[in-house]
This record gives structure tokens, sequence and C-alpha cells, in this order.
């Protein structure tokens, strides 16, 4: 709300300082040790200057006023950057390790626990450091090996950076056989630089780098949507009051902003040098207010409200600054027809943020940097009139709001993009390797990750094909046609409402009302929205259209339920279609009541209660652009994961590949290829999610100055917007599929993985897949020597995307969930008789497609000697249920929520110079989740009826202010005068404290692979077994230096789950599962839940630490004039310098049930391990002792 003018010039000029000069540092940064010596890190500086100047009086007396703001804000900012990289024996292709333990740096604690038993490989100053005992407790009897990633080393090398190392021409691998022959990855380590921290990575291969880097902002993408200003901005405003007469009046507001900041994907992992993208943001609002007394007990009031924001992320590639655009430009690939290519390397490593990963340094992106920018107006009409008659208030007004957004998105950018990883032939050389003794089963899958990266090895490639207009049926366009898909969202919405403030007796308010409220169904509009015809049921595509045949193995492929897109609504063939019906049933009624008690003393007591039902917008702008906008046929990704005979895919010879060609045409039918793009509808018979409210309160006046109110508040929120997928594999409802996974893992060879790959070689040049001669090569599965099931314990093929886990680990590890999306997409591995074909480009799960036609009989494959086996055992839908999608999500009013909170609230007014307000409130939120990834199993969404992770139980938080006693008329100094007085007077005091305990949490029992938690039990969400006398109430914070755990010392400790124990012999080493068990007795009390079955701990069942905070301000005010001041006012936040636990939560994959890593019960830490004091892991969310200054003077 923007002030007015009088008749008076009145302005005033304030001047905000922050500088961290003052700060305390960080805790994190103040236990770092380099080289032996304590070397506190530097905290972030910032240096923010801002400035505000306004100035408001009359244009034309008693008729026309002005008033004015101006705003200038100047960021300056150092930032610590720790990006993980290679270490110098690495990039030289030389992998390091200790015999028998996985790498750890010099923070890592010791773990012993399971296959991958974990120390300090490296000492501060990065030189390796002999552990003291094996990991069974005896005197260590390793030593520390070397070994190339290429070859067999013909040498020890002697030099720091193993650069002397000599490499027999006799590779481990033989599509891998040196560093990149493109040329690429040599660049890639041009720009990295040398490690000079050892506390990150895993301390031999990878370390960090730290160094610090300054910028005008804080590198956040939030300065783009606006929930950020730490960054260069400014902001003008003016508002202009003009009284036509003494009936009519008018006010219009008009404010314009300008934000501009940089956008680094990872705040902390820049290396120097990298790119960081140019971010504009351009907010304007205009509106008009017209207010008329139409007579001396009607009024009008008309209003016009227009608000715009333009905001622009640039790709690295594409920014103004030519000399900024070089590097980025040098690592892009080019492809045929002159289309570039974004290409990121492989990651290696596997917890955020100590991985080495080039994408979050922002040389080059694959799907996650920001190349986006819209325009997004909002027009408002509103009219409000006000008629009082008698006891009668009456007030009846409409609001109609127009919104669009015209702009690209980052996940749809259709520069073609290439991602590094194993692709179709993941190697396995390192596994049981004579040179390479005791490498344990995580260094194995760095060593992997270290000679994918040098050899420029390829996973996958993509590119975006798209419409612009609803008749472009025959031909897509592409980058080379317009460098970003431009879309155009809209969303109308009205409402009505009328109500009547009823003063039934002096002392009784009846207010009574009603609310209409029409959310339009969002459009595009250029006449591009598409939709399923039939509505989002049509989802479920060849498996039919009802849910009673969700999750069926049984369904069969019905052709003539394919998923068929059209495009509907506004200027499009189907006008009268749209994404869901019309809602026009939205009434929100509204019952209120104000009571003044006629006992306890007069007008002391009133009591308030109120129910009401308001509507709100459930299908928003972002919906419909980032996701019913990237849909099959409207959108294509086109994918490749190399060559279409299978064939090693490199960087060599992915410039050939691309453009890669779309898998159909324009809204054309989607082919049943299970492709790799999802496919998003709502249910057609979505409807406005609504919110009921109700209140109570009980206001007391305890005394003049003192008064105390009670309140309740309940909220229930009904048919909220929700999403899940309805192409979750079918496992845990596929009896044969389940049984053999089951028997697989626990060593047995089932029949069913035979005739599924009958043939093929699912482990070229390994050995092991026959028990009769376990050192014979693996050869094609014959059903005898050769069986389906061994070759699936063996395969090191991923489930899916770079990064996910393999076939061995989630069938070790119980994760059928990943493990059946595996097998549904598997396109084999390898080439010739052996592998299988690709078919077409983007083409996944030929391997069922190829087993479903049988072997031996008429139409299957012929395999000379090989059994008889049957066609139609594995048809498209029979994991998932809609082969012509990769995920199905269904938007529909799915979610619910319900809200309760007894609230206190006592306020002392200006009591001997102190003002002082407090509040606790208990409440319990409840909710059943929303988001994709919320559920824990969607066919069973209501049985994660959980509490909100907002919940708080108890929380207090107070406020007060005091005026010091000192100067003219105060207890000291009462008789003061002159320049005396004014020194001492006007001093003020001001505090804040607020205390509340802790949000609720899950104990985890997922499993990670590259830095990504995956399942066990079903799908997501995973929450242990309870087997033992475990209290989720036993948790209280303790510390041990700079660590910490939940609970008391020696209270708990961990042990192998008894699962690893009952998996095949060959599976062990790659289980991680664990237990959680009593210290001091060894009874297990938690284990991980056995697949198909949901933990019976509980989801959100632990509350994390209670928080607590103290602010603090010391203000003076000096008056210069009799209309002029100067004030000067010290704004102190976290006083204590109180440090938190760092929890390292983080919203991982749009999932807000995150775990600590401590908390988990499969992480490499203890149970219940903290640590850190703080949270160095985000930056800027450390709390610690900061100062702010201001200077105000008033005239």
């Amino acid at each position: 709300i923007t002030r007015s003018g009088t008749n008076e010039f009145r302005g005033s000029g304030v001047l905000n300082i922050r500088n961290s000069a003052l700060n305390a540092n960080t805790w994190s940064n103040n236990k770092q040790i380099v080289r032996g010596v304590w070397t506190p890190g530097r905290p972030r500086w910032q240096n923010e200057n801002e400035y505000t100047g306004s100035l408001g009086g009359p244009i034309i007396k008693n008729k026309t006023f002005f008033f004015t703001l101006w705003s200038q804000q100047f960021e300056r900012q150092r930032n610590t950057m720790r990006p993980a990289v290679l270490t110098d024996c690495a990039r030289n292709g030389i992998f390091r390790y200790w015999d028998g333990w996985a790498n750890g740096n010099i923070n890592t604690v010791t773990s012993t626990i399971g296959n991958n038993p974990t120390i300090a490989a490296v000492d501060s100053s990065g030189n390796p450091l002999r552990p003291a005992t094996n990991p069974n407790g005896t005197p260590y009897s390793g030593q520390l090996r070397y070994f190339s990633v290429f070859g067999p080393l013909l040498n020890s090398p002697a030099r720091p950076d193993c650069s002397d190392a000599i490499v027999e021409q006799k590779p481990w691998d033989s599509f891998r056989t040196g560093i990149d022959p493109a040329g690429v990855s040599q660049k890639y380590l041009t720009v990295m630089p040398h490690a000079n921290i050892f506390d990150g990575g895993d301390g031999l291969n990878t370390a960090i780098y730290q160094w610090v880097r300054s910028a005008h902002g804080n590198a956040n993408l939030g300065t783009a949507s606006g929930t950020s200003y730490e960054a260069d901005n400014k902001q003008i405003n003016i508002k202009i009051d003009h009284n036509f007469n003494a009936r009519h009046k008018v006010a219009v507001n008009y404010s314009h902003q300008w934000v501009d900041n940089e956008y680094i994907r990872n705040p902390t992992v820049q290396w120097p040098g990298g790119y960081s993208s140019p971010t504009i943001r351009r907010p304007r609002v205009l509106t008009a207010n017209f207010t008329s007394t139409l007579t001396p007990n009607l009024l009008n009031e008309a209003r016009f409200g227009y608000r715009a924001n333009w905001h622009y992320v640039w790709a690295p590639w594409e920014v103004p600054d030519a000399k900024q655009r070089e590097v980025p430009l040098s690592l892009l690939q080019q492809g045929s027809q002159g289309y570039p290519i974004a290409y990121q390397p492989a990651t290696i490593g596997s917890t955020a943020p100590d991985n080495f990963q080039v994408n979050g340094n922002y040389f080059s992106c694959m799907t996650d940097c920001a190349q986006q920018g819209n325009h997004t107006p909002l027009f408002n009409y509103a009219d409000t009139m006000s008629w009082t008659k008698g006891k009668h208030a009456f007030k009846g007004g409409v609001d109609i709001r127009f919104q669009y957004s015209r702009g690209y998105e980052t996940p749809t950018a259709p520069i073609p993009k290439a991602s590094g990883g194993a692709g179709l032939n993941p190697t396995q050389v390192f596994r049981n390797n004579p040179s390479m003794p005791s490498l344990v089963a995580n260094n194995e899958t760095m060593a992997n990750q270290v000679l994918y990266f040098l050899a420029g090895s390829l996973n996958s490639a993509q590119q975006y094909y798209f419409i612009q207009k609803p008749d472009q049926l025959t031909q897509w366009s592409s980058y080379l046609d317009q460098t970003r898909k431009l879309t155009d969202a809209h969303q109308n919405d009205f409402s009505v409402f009328f109500k009547d403030d009823w003063k039934v007796r002096p002392s009784f308010t009846l207010n009574l009302g009603m609310r209409y409220e029409y959310y339009g169904v969002p459009y595009e509009g250029a006449g591009l929205t598409p939709a399923p015809v039939g509505g989002g049921i049509a989802l479920f595509g060849v498996s039919g259209r009802s849910f009673d045949r969700w999750m069926r193995p049984d369904n069969g492929v019905d052709t003539s339920l394919l998923t068929k897109m059209e495009l509907v609504g506004p200027n499009t063939p189907n006008p009268d279609k749209s994404l869901y019906k019309n809602d026009w049933n939205n009434f929100g009624p509204a019952v209120g009541f104000a009571w003044q008690l006629p006992w306890f003393g007069k007008g002391k007591t009133n009591v308030r209660g109120g129910y009401q039902i308001t509507y709100v917008k459930g299908a928003s702008l972002s919906t419909l652009v980032n996701s019913i906008f990237l849909t099959q046929g409207f959108l294509n990704l086109a994918q490749t994961q190399g060559p279409t005979n299978g064939s090693y895919f490199n960087l060599q010879n992915l410039p050939g590949l691309i453009p890669i060609p779309p898998s159909s045409l324009p809204l054309a039918p989607i082919p049943l290829t299970k492709p790799s793009q999802d496919g998003n509808a709502f249910d057609s018979n979505y409807v406005s999610p609504y919110i009921q409210n109700l209140t109570l309160s009980v206001t007391r006046d305890i005394s003049r100055n003192v008064n105390l109110d009670v309140r309740y508040i309940g909220t229930r929120g009904m048919k909220l917007n929700g999403v899940y997928n309805l192409n979750v594999p079918d496992v845990f409802y596929n009896p044969t599929l389940f049984d053999a996974l089951e028997r697989t893992r626990r060593g047995e060879d089932v029949p069913l993985f035979d005739q599924m790959f009958m043939g093929l070689n699912l482990n070229p040049g390994v050995r092991g897949c026959d028990p009769s001669n376990p050192a014979a090569l693996c050869g094609p599965v014959d059903g005898r020597t050769q069986r389906g099931s061994a070759h699936l314990r063996q395969s090191v093929s991923a489930t899916g995307a770079a990064g996910s886990p393999t076939f061995r680990s989630a069938l070790a590890n119980g994760d059928y969930a990943s493990l059946a999306g595996g097998l549904n997409i598997f396109n084999g591995t390898g080439t010739g008789a052996a592998g299988t074909v690709v078919g077409v480009p983007g083409e996944r799960g030929t391997v069922l497609r190829r087993a479903n036609k049988g072997f031996n009989v008429p139409g299957g494959t012929a395999i000379a000697g090989g059994p008889v086996v049957p066609a139609g055992l594995f048809p498209e839908n029979w994991i998932t249920a809609n082969p012509q999608l990769n995920n199905a999500n269904f938007y529909t009013n799915s979610g619910k929520s319900n809200y309760h909170s007894l609230q206190v609230q006592s306020t002392v007014r200006a009591m001997q110079g102190l003002t002082f307000q407090g509040t606790y409130v208990w409440s319990r939120a409840l909710e059943v989740p929303t988001t994709l990834n919320g559920y824990t199993n969607p066919v069973e969404r209501e049985k994660d009826y959980i509490l909100n992770v907002n919940h708080v139980t108890h929380d207090f938080r107070s406020f007060g202010i005091y005026d010091l006693p000192f100067g003219p008329g105060k207890l000291f100094f009462r008789d003061s005068s002159g320049w005396t007085a004014r020194l001492i007077e006007g001093w003020q005091t001001s505090f804040i404290v607020n205390l509340s305990t802790g949000s609720p949490a899950s104990i985890g029992a997922t499993y990670n692979s590259s830095g990504t938690a995956y399942p066990t039990g079903l799908y997501t969400n995973s929450v242990p077994d309870v087997v033992g006398p475990f209290s989720v109430k036993s948790g209280k914070v303790n510390w041990n230096g700079d660590f910490g755990n939940f609970f008391a010392p020696n209270t708990y400790a961990k042990t192998a789950d008894p699962q690893c124990a009952a998996v095949a012999a060959e599976l062990r080493s790659y289980c991680t599962l664990q237990a959680v068990t009593d210290a001091k007795s060894g009874q297990i009390l938690l284990q991980n839940p056995q697949p198909g079955k949901r933990g019976t701990l509980g989801r959100q069942t632990l509350y994390l630490p209670g928080q607590w905070s103290f602010d603090a301000a010391l203000s003076k005010r000096m008056r210069i004039a009799e209309s002029k001041s100067l004030q000067f006012r010290v704004d102190a936040t976290n006083i204590l310098n109180h440090p938190l636990p760092n929890l390292a939560l983080s919203n991982v994959n749009n999932n807000p049930y995150t775990t600590p890593p401590g908390l988990n019960i499969n992480s490499d830490v203890p149970f219940g391990f903290i640590q850190d004091k703080g949270s160095p892991s985000v930056t800027g969310s450390e709390k610690f002792r900061e100062f702010k200054a201001q200077l105000r003077f008033d005239f």
C-alpha cells in the first residue's frame, strides 16, 4: 500500500546498510582444517547498501496530491565456492584406493557396516592416509593401490599427479581405450581447477577446489521469480490522489522495478571462469481506484489493476556478452545440418554436493539449466457497492481477472542435448579384476564413472520438436526454425459476493454472506492446448478406460484404445472441448457473529466466530506450462542411445546422429514404442478445490493496557489439486513378475527370465554367469548353462536414466519398482546376436518386445537349439498401463488437508514504556500428499494421511518494544534540556523471541545411487519396519565437538540388514541395506521393509529438533526541528549466535518429504548423525549473528 500526499510537503530519506564485516563466522567454516592447520573458511561477505527517498505533497491544495518513492539497492557479495573436481592423479586416469575400504574425505566418519566400509583415505593435505585397521578391526594388512582406468599399469607412479604412469596398450574396455578421441573431455580438464581442499569428494580421486567468487547478487533464481532481492535493484512508486468534489475521488498508483542478478544452478559448485547467467526481472503494477459517495448511505468503489512481469534467463552459450559466451560456445558440440549440441559429461561420485558434476558448474547443461523467460500480465476489474440501511450494512461486488503468460520454459528448450554415461554398453572391467584386489563396490562404481567421463562415453541424446500453430500437422518445428518453443497460457476467473452485517442488538452483530467464484479452464492462446481424445482417463491407453483395470497384467492390448491427442479450446478445431469441464457451482456461504458479553464488565469481553467456504484456483498457468504443454503429440521428444545397432556411443559418433528424427508427426497416433516422453492430462471431472474455515475467539480486556485473546482456528481443504502417475511399474500387483524377482534375488534360476532374455548376452566380457564353469565368459542366455536370472544378477545396465541403479544393485537391495521399470524399457546390451537391435531412435523396451513374439515359433525369433517359447508372454502393457508414454501424469482432486489450532495471544500496550505481544499456538496439520513423489504407493493414496511438512505442535512468538526511561519527563534525567536532552532521549530497544517445536520427518529406508534416493518396499518414501523396542520420542540432540547426533551417545548402532544375508551370494556385496540395533544388546530395532510391503514405522512420525531465535534492535530518534527528525537504528538477528543442527534437508525431485541423511537407516553415516552446526550445503541458510544499520531522516 502506497501512502498518499497531503497539503504539506513531507518526505523522508532512508539509508540501510548491511555489511558482513561485523557478523559472526559460520560454524562450518570454523571447523575447517587445511594441511593440518586450523584454517577457518572465509564467511560469505555481503555489502548491501539501499537508499530510499520519498516525498509527498499537494499538486493543487485540497484537491490533488502526489506521493513518490525512489529506492535503489547496491549489492556486492563474495561467496565461497566449493566444487568437486578430479584430483591430479584422476585427471590422468589413475584411480587410487586402499585395500578393503571405500574412499572417504577427511570429514568422513569411519563406518565398518555393510559391504562398503568407509574411512578417511587422505589427510588434510590430500596425502594418502593409511588406515590403522581392516574393516574387521584387525591391524591393517592392505596397501594403497593405483590402477589406470584405461589399461594395465607397467609401473608404479611416483609423481604427485601420476603423470609418469605407463599404461600397457591392452585396454580393459574394448570401447573405451583411452581419453576422449573427440578431444572434448580434454577441454573440460583444461578449464577444471585443481583440488586444494580435501574435506569433500572421496579424497583420493575427487576433492574440493575452494575459492571466492565476487558477484552483484546471490546467484539465486529467486530474483527471477520475485522471492529474493539480494541483487542490484531499483524501484519507483508514484501515487496521485485527486478529489473531483466532495463525493467523487480517484487514486492512481504505479510502481516499476528493475532487478538484475546472475544465476548459478548450484550456488556453491561454480568453477572459476564458469558462466553465471544474467537474470533480469521487470515487474510493473498499475492500479486505479475510483470512489463515489452516491448518497449519504450508498458508496461505490470501482477498481482497475494491471500487473505485469518480464523476466529472462539466458543459457550459457546465449548471453549478450561475447566474452562470456566464449567458453560455453567452445564446449558446444556440432551436429549435422548446423545443429549445435549441449553436452553434459558423466557425473562422478554418489552424493551431492560432493560429487563431481560439470552441469553444476554451468559450462553446459542438459535438462535443468535455466533457459527461460516470459511476459506475464494480469488485468483486474472490480466494483464494490456498500449500502447502509437501518441495522444492516450491505455490501456486494464483482471481481474479474484476465491473466496470461507468454514465454518459453527450461524443460522444453529445443537445442539438442547429450549426456555422458554408460549407454547401452556399461563396463564391468573393474569387477573381480585380479589387478585390483579388494576393490569394494563403491570404489568400483566411481572408477566406472571416471572412465565414462575421460573417454567421452555417452548415455543418451535428445532434442525437442514442437508446433507453433494448430494447423501445423505435417512437419515439426525445430531449433533451426526457432531457438525457443513459445507458449501462450491463458486463464480467466471472476467472483461475485454479497454480504450483510446485521447489528441485531447493540451488543450482537450477525454477518451473513455468499460468494460465488468461477475459475476458468486454462488454455493456450494460439490454439495449441493438447488433451487426450476422451479426456484424462484416456491416459490408460490400450489398457482400458477404467481404474478397475489399473495394475492388471492381464489387461491385454486393445489397439482401438490408443491414446490420441487433439487440440481443444479457443482457436482450435475443437472450441467446445476443454482440458476439463467448466465448474459452475462454486457457491461459498459465510456466517459469522460478534457478541459483546454483558457479564464480567461491560465491553470487556467479546466473542467472535464464523464459518466460511472459499474456493481456490487449482489448475494454474504453471501446471499448464510445465506439464500439459510437455505432452506427446503437441511436443515430440526425440531420443537416442546411439547407433541403432546398439554399438558404442561416444562424442566421436554423436555429430552424425544429430538431428534425431522425430518418432511421429504432430498429433499423429503415438507408437507403442515406450518413448521417454510423458503424457499429462486433467481428470475430465476436475473441479475447483475448496477450503472450509471455522473460527471461534474470546477476547478479554484484562486492564486498560492488557488484552488476552483465545482463538480456535480449524481449516479443512477438500478436493485439493493433486497428481499421480498411472504408469508406475506394475510389479507388486503382477504376481508372475514379483515371484520371479523374489526367487532370482534368492539365487534361484527362473524360467521367466530365460524366456525374456533368450539369445541375449546381458554381460559381454564378464565371467561368472555359468555356475558350472565360473571362469568362462558369459554367453547368450540359452535356458541351460546360461540362465536369464544369473545374467540379471550380474548386469550393470542402468534401470533408467544415467545415475539410476543397475539391475544388479536394484535386485540386491529389493528395489523392484526401479527393476521392473528398467525391464520395461530395456534395450539390451551390446551388439550382434548376443545383443538386441534398438530399432529406431527413441524406441525402448525392445527386449520385451522381441520376447513377446516368442522363440522358435511362427513370427518369433529363431535360435538354433533353443527351446520353444510361446508368443504373447510379455505384451506391451505387461508392466506399465500405457506403452505410448513414459509417465502418465493424471491431474485430479486427490488431495485433502486438515488443520486445527488453539491460539492464545496477550498484548501489553504502552505500560511504562513497554509494548509487548506474545502468541502461543498449539496446532496439528494433516494431509494426503498431492505431489507426484508424495505417495508411498499411488494405488493406496489414503494410507499416506500424514503430518504436513510444515506442521509445528507448539509455537511461541513474541516481540516487544521498550522506550528507555532517559530524557525530559522520564525516570532518569527528567529535568534535562537542550542538546543534552536531545542526545539521551528517544532511545528505544526492541526484541523478537521465537520458540517452536521441531517439524515432523520420516526415518528413511532408501538406498543411494549417484546421489539420488531409491526405494525399498514400495515405490517412494520408504520407511523401516519396527522389529524391536524403538521409540520415535527418544531423540535429543547431543554434540561431540563439531559433530552431533539426534540420540544419546551409545544408544543405537548399525548392522547389515537381514535381507542381505538372504540374497544370492553374488549379490551380497552389492546389498547396501542396513539395520538399526540397540548399541548394548545388538538387538535389531529397525530394518528395511520387504519388497512390496509398507514400512510399519509410518511416515512423519519423528520430530526434528526444536528451534529458537532471539533478535534485537536499538534505535535513537532525535528531533532536529519541529517537523524534522533523524533516526539511527541497528538490528541484530540471532544475537546470541545460536547454531542449529544441519539437517541437510532439501526438496529432492520436487518431493518435500525428504529425510536427513543421519535418519536414513541405509546411509553411510551412523544412525542419527548430524554433520554440522548450521547448514553449509545451502548458501545463506546458516544461522549466524548478523547486523544491519539504518539511518532515517523525516521532514
